[in-house]
């Protein structure tokens, strides 16, 4: 009688696990992703299918997640080994029946696309009643990152787009999602017949909530970065929607690429616009320039090709330390060679000027540095790698491959969303044939800098109420530039660890991470003056979730977090520290 009752139970138990699966096909229920080249967001996003390993010669698909929210339907595929560049030079095609049914549509094993993605071409075609309409990326407010060679990506469709709506005589609920590889032993996903379905539910996906333009403290300094397309900003045509978005950001500092012309007179006009600062402009640096409310102290180019500057700004009032800013304009397109020539000498010469003080002006130890501007970074990932790590690709020109932050670290690749939509593209065009991606980029020494709030501005993502808030239009972003306004907010050090609703301090000390570099763990002291709840998190260094260390509520005194790296490659990690009102980040190096 015992055995019986535990085989009834196994049954039950088998049964209300078919069950709760029948509910959830029934019920699905979308995701908040962010497209912005992390994926940190899908990890609670189910598999929706997994390719065989080893079954494609060119490229060899491996997993596939399928979601949604508001808006867009969203797509991940990752790849077993390797990586390419989404949006060029690939055969890849998505295909996509939005009406669920093979009969309609596109015939292609066993699926009925209405929707055919040819990624490497950036174009596609709407099959429907039997025609064929060519269409481009902006007809499906095609969203994708990175844009940079990689082995997983992001993509997002929208959900009101003609092809899934089939010209607006249908809601997506259902459908079949096909990508396929071109050639000889060519991958697909799924690899037989069918497409691999989804459903979109009726729930609610809660909008992200807006990024105000406030500091979070009176003290921080803020840094944004435009390229305002061949000179826009002295145009008067163009002005009014660069003076209402400056306005409404008021920053401290301004690094500025694509100024070729009128220079002589940008002072003068950002004077006009903030009548009650001092303003200090550099020189002109081919098409970069910096204007500053602290004095630039020195300045010069950084590299050979003239696309990338460096001054330093004399902030140590009000940072305690100088702030050397370097400000690029990276060929673009395909000039993957001149990227990569300009990474591998602004890694040589930033050695150089550490460890022989060759440079082009003197440097204090630990002085911090930002690097931003347009890296016009669409091929190669190795240039975005050299960039941070420095990974020097030519060391038979440049030498040794040298790490960038002062603690021996790679520097740190800040990643923003709009202020007011789960987007990280820096660039858009709607008549290019180029989706928006992320061109431009902030890049700072997490080992001596601390960060703070920091947003992109798109005013077309905006609603009226915040644009009447700021003084804005909403087509201001679009008009200005085809560049969108990077900010970012640099944490003066007194100030990281403050309350923002009552700006008193939070009662906690922590510790850096000891030993560091470790093997096999390192770790945190810290003491809390009251008790509090406490989350830390662990990230890899291209910001994608490992996992979660400790999320408790700790009494108040001194407490210690132990990360252990048995079950982790060698390699660079950040560890995120989370409170009611603060937020540190640490970088510790895992050394088998």
């Amino acid at each position: 009688m015992v055995s019986q009752g535990k085989d009834s139970i196994k049954i039950n138990i088998k049964s209300a696990l078919i069950a709760v699966s029948i509910i959830s096909s029934l019920f699905p229920n979308g995701h908040p992703i962010t497209i912005d080249g992390r994926f940190d967001d899908w990890e609670n996003v189910p598999l929706s299918y997994q390719d065989s390993q080893g079954d494609g010669v060119s490229l060899d698909f491996a997993d596939m997640k399928i979601t949604y929210d508001n808006d867009f339907l969203f797509i991940y595929f990752s790849l077993h080994f390797g990586e390419f560049l989404l949006q060029d030079g690939n055969a890849v095609h998505l295909y996509i029946d939005a009406d669920n049914n093979p009969e309609t549509g596109h015939p292609v094993n066993g699926v009925g696309a209405e929707l055919e993605w040819i990624f490497g071409d950036r174009s596609g075609s709407y099959y429907i009643m039997d025609g064929i309409t060519g269409i481009d990326q902006n007809d499906l407010t095609l969203r994708m990152a990175p844009t940079i060679t990689n082995n997983e990506f992001e993509i997002a469709i929208a959900r009101t787009s003609y092809p899934l709506t089939m010209d607006g005589s249908q809601m997506l609920v259902q459908g079949k999602v096909m990508i396929t590889d071109s050639g000889n032993n060519s991958d697909q996903i799924p690899d037989g017949n069918g497409g691999v379905s989804f459903s979109i539910g009726e729930d609610y996906i809660i909008p992200p909530a807006p990024i105000s333009f406030d500091k979070r403290h009176s003290t921080d300094i803020r840094l944004i970065t435009h390229n305002v397309l061949t000179s826009n900003l002295m145009n008067p045509d163009y002005q009014e929607y660069f003076q209402r978005m400056y306005i409404a950001l008021n920053p401290d500092i301004i690094a500025l690429q694509e100024m070729y012309e009128h220079t002589n007179q940008l002072q003068s006009l950002i004077s006009t616009w903030f009548p009650d600062d001092q303003w200090y402009t550099s020189s002109q640096f081919r098409d970069n320039i910096i204007i500053s409310k602290y004095p630039i102290l020195a300045q010069d180019f950084m590299t050979n090709s003239s696309r990338t500057m460096v001054a330093l700004l004399g902030t140590e009032s009000a940072l305690g330390s100088d702030l050397i800013i370097f400000n690029s304009h990276l060929a673009c397109c395909a000039n993957n060679e001149s990227r990569q020539n300009d990474a591998d000498e602004f890694a040589a010469n930033w050695r150089d000027w550490r460890e022989n003080g060759n440079g082009p002006f003197d440097i204090a130890e630990n002085t911090p540095f930002i690097h931003v501007g347009d890296f016009n970074l669409v091929g190669d990932r190795q240039q975005l790698t050299t960039l941070t790590e420095g990974d020097i690709v030519d060391e038979n020109t440049f030498g040794s491959d040298y790490p960038l932050d002062w603690d021996g670290t790679p520097i740190a690749d800040l990643f923003s969303r709009h202020s007011h939509k789960r987007m990280g593209y820096t660039w858009r065009r709607d008549n290019s044939s180029f989706s928006p991606g992320k061109l431009d980029y902030i890049l700072y020494t997490d080992s001596v800098l601390d960060t703070a709030k920091h947003f992109v501005l798109n005013t077309l993502t905006m609603d009226s109420v915040s644009l009447s808030e700021y003084g804005l239009n909403a087509w201001d972003s679009y008009n200005s530039s085809d560049h969108l306004l990077r900010v970012l907010d640099i944490a003066v050090p007194d100030q990281i660890n403050v309350d923002p609703e009552h700006l008193t301090p939070t009662q906690i000390k922590i510790s850096n991470p000891y030993p560091n570099p470790f093997n096999p763990s390192t770790t945190i002291q810290f003491e809390l003056l009251t008790p509090g709840f406490i989350n830390v998190d662990l990230f890899d260094l291209k910001g994608k979730f490992v996992k979660n260390i400790s999320n408790n509520e700790y009494s108040s005194g001194q407490h210690e977090i132990n990360v252990q790296g048995n079950n982790l490659t060698s390699g660079v990690y950040l560890i995120r520290i989370n409170g009611q009102h603060f937020s540190k980040s640490f970088k510790i190096l895992l050394l088998k």
